[in-house]
């Protein structure tokens, strides 16, 4: 886990439980996991 990653569950323990994630690529709108998985990308 990253630092930035770790500060910002760090904050939230408590409140929220983030699922562990990895973005290995992006392409246009999606993003993609280790497993292939892909989600879009709404930001």
């Amino acid at each position: 886990m990253t630092a930035s990653l770790t500060a910002v569950t760090d904050a939230l323990v408590g409140l929220y439980r983030r699922a562990p994630m990895e973005f290995v690529r992006g392409a246009e709108v999606h993003l993609y996991d280790t497993e292939g998985t892909a989600y879009l990308d709404f930001t």
